[in-house]
Parts: C-alpha cells; structure tokens; sequence
C-alpha cells in the first residue's frame, strides 16, 4: 500500500496539487525538502561576518569564529530537540527555522556591530523562507510546467486546425472572386 500511496504523491506533485497529499505539513513535506538550499545560505552568510577594512588574517578569524557561531547554534537546536549534539536534522521544524533566521544575524553584531546588516539579514531570510513557502509548497514549479505543456499542445492544435482550415478557406475564396456579387 505504502508504494501506491508514494505514487499518488509523486503524482500529485507533479500535477502542482501537492496539497492533496494526506498529512501534508510544512515541517516535512516543505522545509525538510528545502533543506540543502537552507544549508548553504546559512553557510554562505558566513561571509557577514567578514570586514573589508580588516586584515586577511582577521578576517580569515571571523570567518572560522562565524563558523563556529552556526555549529554551535546547530548542536544546541539539536539538543532542545533531544537529539544528540552533531546529528542531522530530520524533521525541519520551528526551532530550526527561528535557528535560521536569527542566528546569521547575530554574526553581523558580534564581528563589527552592523545593527542594519543584522536586521537585513533576518529579512532577507524570512523573504526566503517564504519564496521556498510558496515554490516548494505550493508546487509552483510543478504548475507552470503542468500549465506550459498544456499551452503548447493547444497550440500545436490550433496549427493543426489552421493548416486544415486554410486551402479550403483559399478554394472559397477562389471562387467566390469569380461571381458577380463579389
């Protein structure tokens, strides 16, 4: 039963009706899926912790210290979590969502005190995690190919139609030019 039912889902979301899907949540079905595009926007807002006024060395420094930052913020999730400290996550939850948009911002203020880089990056993270919201949940890619086939083949209909349609439109008018009333 359970590879029917993983049909049906695949199916679904192929169709864009994901929500469809029995026990469809954002935590598994929409984060978890998310999760590697997550991963390295976290580790790439590593570089907010950079400095161009600083040496390469102290830079190299607030890059491992940032580094840092987010690993530890990553075991600490894990173990409110009640999971052992350096274990991946399975389930995308609140806690690692609030973990993802607060904690990149805290580099920001420890390494240079940037208060508005800091609030640009809660930001731009919630912006994100609303985008993979609305992509990933409701299947948006998924529809516009769905939509996209669909057009085309109506297209290709209506050509078909088209090249029917004209000799014998052109025939009509061939020798409707002949009589007097034209």
């Amino acid at each position: 039963m359970d590879a029917n039912l993983a049909t049906f889902e695949r199916r679904f979301r192929r169709a864009g009706l994901p929500l469809f899907i029995e026990d469809y949540s954002a935590t598994e079905d929409i984060f978890n899926r998310s999760v590697p595009l997550l991963g390295l926007v976290f580790l790439g807002e590593v570089s907010l912790s950079l400095e161009k006024d600083w040496s390469l060395i102290a830079n190299v420094a607030a890059v491992a210290g940032g580094l840092g930052i987010l690993l530890l913020a990553i075991g600490v999730v894990n173990r409110l979590r009640g999971r052992p400290f350096t274990t991946r996550p399975e389930r995308f939850g609140r806690p690692e969502l609030i973990a993802f948009v607060l904690v990149p911002a805290v580099l920001p203020l420890v390494f240079g005190l940037q208060m508005r880089q800091a609030i640009l990056t809660v930001a731009a993270n919630l912006v994100l995690l609303g985008l993979v919201y609305l992509v990933v949940g409701y299947a948006l890619l998924q529809t516009l190919r769905w939509s996209a086939v669909r057009v085309l083949g109506e297209l290709t209909n209506s050509l078909t139609v088209l090249a029917r349609a004209v000799p014998l439109l052109l025939v009509f008018a061939l020798l409707l030019v002949m009589t007097q009333e034209m």
